[in-house]
């Protein structure tokens, strides 16, 4: 492996390769992430040639996940191929490593030679003890020569145990750093016709090696202002680094065309038939087309997004750098918003105050249907996925408990006895306490039963001020505490069950 590694190197180095090839390294000048997949473009100068010239471009696409060359502009091709062939020029760091394995496993064998020698020394040791007279002064040398042979074999051993370790954890670098960077690369195979100067060459590959994902993370403080912030995770797996490269980012998916849908006939008195959509299938099949692919001459480090209807693209304001195998994170934008913030409890069911955050302008924060973490006062209250904003108006979470606000419930019931009819008489209060020094704008739901049979009646209804829907028996009081603010809501019902 390192034999034809040095091969490809000196052939490298020398311009030319043993099939005739000449090997040309491609820069990456830019890059379209999607959210899978993305197109990279890469460009190169090819050397002036009087006769059809084969040439070699690698330094693009992945090996691991797959890629396709989808567009070459720049020069007369008359053939191309794309293959996959041992790296040109080997990772520094890979080798580095194999150096220091090789010297690990030396340091092994070598000790592994030193304890099967010492055990040899011993066995003789033992036989010779054997066969001499066990005189004090041969016992005394004996002991003396088997105590510094155990001490030595002690020694191996320890030696022996730290290489092993050693071995194993350069052996588990290695396997990370190869998996950033394979052994093996993509290149361009490709015939150029003649050419009495220089040429420029581009070329466009779909790779799936490339991922971008956007999420929201929303701030509210109490005063009600929100920040919206839309952050980008890029990861790429190419096995190059990115140095200050041009990238814009594109929600979807590379390459997925969609067709419209084909409409089968509708017959009746005679079987289902299940038809292909031969119309989607066929644009499907079509990973990337050449006139789906954007000339990225005009890239411009615009400010803001474009939205294309189908995605929105986002040009990323400075040039991006990102090594192979990592993910990097940007904020693509921040919208700050007013939210009305309110407060909620149903003290029958939990005797708590909830805090709500309600976005009447919700549009406005060009918010995306992607996971989103909600912060409010700087604490992490909920995640889930944010509705996008183009087909809601407006927004209402909650942002938990606030212990601030005290509620208590308390229901008591009384029985008795009125002719056939038995009458149970409810009376219920909601006792409420405001200690913050700012005014609160509370909304308070109970339930109240609502009869469906007709033995069963609710008589003697006072409500308490509440709103009740005489449907679902839900009452409702929309109020303001001030600072400082206790107050007391109390309502009544009797329900009367009669004997039939």
């Amino acid at each position: 492996m390192k034999h034809s590694i040095l091969f490809a190197v000196a052939a490298l180095l020398s311009g030319t390769l043993v099939d005739g090839q000449t090997p040309v390294s491609m820069r990456l000048r830019s890059a379209r992430l999607y959210q899978e997949g993305g197109l990279l473009t890469y460009e190169a100068v090819l050397p002036a040639s009087a006769e059809v010239r084969m040439f070699r471009l690698h330094g693009l696409g992945s090996v691991t996940k797959g890629s396709e060359v989808v567009r070459v502009q720049g020069a007369s091709i008359r053939s191309r191929n794309w293959n996959y062939v041992p790296r040109f020029v080997p990772d520094a760091e890979l080798v580095r490593l194999d150096e220091r394995l090789d010297s690990v496993s030396a340091a092994v064998r070598q000790c592994q030679r030193q304890r099967e020698l010492i055990q040899s020394q011993l066995a003789l040791l033992t036989a010779s003890a054997a066969a001499s007279a066990a005189s004090p002064a041969n016992l005394d040398l004996w002991n003396a020569r088997v105590a510094q042979l155990l001490e030595r074999q002690h020694d191996a051993n320890d030696r022996a145990r730290r290489l092993e370790a050693r071995s194993a954890e350069l052996t588990e670098l290695r396997a990370l750093r190869a998996a950033r960077y394979p052994e093996r690369e993509s290149v361009l195979e490709l015939e150029r016709m003649p050419s009495a100067k220089e040429t420029r060459l581009e070329v466009t590959v779909l790779d799936h090696s490339v991922r971008w994902s956007p999420s929201h993370a929303v701030y509210v403080d109490e005063s009600g202002s929100a920040l919206v912030r839309l952050d980008a995770t890029l990861e790429q797996q190419t096995g190059w680094d990115w140095n200050a490269i041009p990238v814009t980012l594109v929600t979807g998916t590379a390459g997925a065309v969609q067709g419209k849908p084909v409409l089968t006939p509708w017959l009746l008195g005679a079987p289902m038939v299940v038809m292909d959509n031969l119309e989607l299938s066929e644009v499907v099949k079509t990973r990337a087309k050449a006139e789906s692919i954007r000339n990225e001459d005009g890239y411009s480090m615009a400010q803001d997004y474009e939205d294309q209807g189908v995605s929105m693209e986002f040009p990323l304001t400075e040039a991006f750098s990102l090594r192979s195998g990592t993910e990097g994170r940007v904020v693509l934008r921040s919208k700050t918003l007013q939210a009305l913030l309110t407060f909620y409890t149903a003290p029958r069911i939990q005797e708590s105050v909830f805090a709500l955050a309600e976005f009447p302008d919700w549009a406005q924060a060009e918010a995306l249907p992607v996971p989103y973490t909600l912060y409010y006062k700087d604490q992490l209250v909920s995640e889930g996925f944010l509705p996008d904003s183009r087909s809601l108006d407006t927004l209402v979470q909650s942002l938990g408990e606030d212990l601030r606000v005290k509620v208590t419930f308390d229901a008591t019931v009384a029985s008795e006895r009125k002719g056939t009819a038995r009458l149970e008489r409810h009376s219920n209060q909601i006792k409420l306490v405001n200690p913050r020094s700012e005014p609160i704008t509370l909304v308070v739901e109970d339930r109240s039963p609502v009869s469906r049979a007709s033995e069963l009646e609710v008589v003697d209804g006072e409500w308490g001020g509440a709103q009740r829907n005489p449907e679902t028996g839900i009452l409702r009081w929309s109020l303001t505490l001030g600072p400082k603010e206790a107050r007391e809501l109390k309502y009544r019902f009797t329900i009367k069950r009669t004997r039939r």
